[in-house]
């Protein structure tokens, strides 16, 4: 699926092949001065496409999504954010792993790092305009400007 064209009208994009597992692959978002591709499940598109229109999803169960080349965002607080705020540059993160939590689960979570430069695991909170935040807990699998090389299993005998 594309990124959609215009959030605010629409925060679904343009279905651009047709899967049947549940999962929604998205090339790089425009406008990241990074490639940034992701395949997400079912409940982390439920929380992407809340999050785009700018409301607080409700998240019943736990989402999984991942990042093999990582990401480079403007604002770790604001997914729609286009340009870091001022005095801020880009943020970036490894390839990762993310798992959307249910918002029962925040107080589980709350004193997890929220920092992303420090190649760990951490925590985002995205602000919904007073009304709250979900928890994603987001696992680098490498540290940011690294990539994930695929390697074949050892022959067996």
């Amino acid at each position: 699926m594309d990124w959609p064209s215009d959030p605010k009208e629409d925060a679904h994009g343009r279905v651009l092949r047709q899967g049947n597992n549940g999962w929604t692959c998205m090339p790089d978002e425009p406008g990241k001065p990074q490639h940034n591709p992701m395949c997400v499940d079912e409940t982390m598109m439920k929380w992407i496409v809340a999050s785009i229109a700018g409301k607080k999803p409700s998240i019943d169960r736990v989402g999984l999504s991942y990042m093999l080349l990582g990401e480079v965002g403007a604002d770790i607080g604001d997914l729609m954010a286009s340009k870091p705020p001022a005095g801020k540059d880009w943020y970036s993160s490894g390839p990762h792993v993310m798992l959307v939590l249910p918002d029962s689960c925040a107080a589980a979570v709350s004193h997890v790092n929220r920092d992303p430069s420090t190649d760990g695991p951490y925590v985002r909170w995205l602000r919904y305009k007073g009304k709250g935040s979900t928890p994603l807990l987001v696992l680098p699998v490498a540290k940011a400007g690294e990539r994930v090389e695929a390697k074949q299993p050892p022959a067996t005998h």
